[in-house]
């Protein structure tokens, strides 16, 4: 899928982003999720498979779609919990953007 890398984006997103964190459900801790992880001082983590994930709906600000493969089913979840979701780039311009995030969140 080109140059779609959903944790490069992660890690430029937390860099712009201090105060933000990326809790990514049903994605398992490799050791390239750990380093992204380690330089963005914990704030990028992978929990694995859940069985109950609605206290991470209560706790999410926004959805981001996983990339190059999301899921529909988490994304409809969220989006009908009132979450704001912000699709995966597929040959759109970058989405993920300083601006476009803080205009979503503020």
């Amino acid at each position: 899928m080109g140059d779609l890398d959903f944790l490069a984006v992660a890690e430029e997103l937390l860099c712009q982003l201090p105060g933000a964190y990326i809790l990514a459900v049903g994605v398992r801790e490799d050791e390239r999720w750990r380093a992204v992880s380690e330089r963005t001082g914990s704030r990028l983590r992978a929990l694995g498979r859940q069985s109950q994930v609605s206290d991470y709906h209560d706790a999410a600000d926004l959805y981001i779609e996983g990339f190059p493969f999301g899921s529909t089913t988490a994304l409809l979840e969220a989006g009908l919990r009132g979450i704001p979701v912000i699709l995966a780039p597929a040959t759109c311009p970058r989405l993920l953007d300083r601006t476009v995030l803080l205009s979503i969140t503020s």
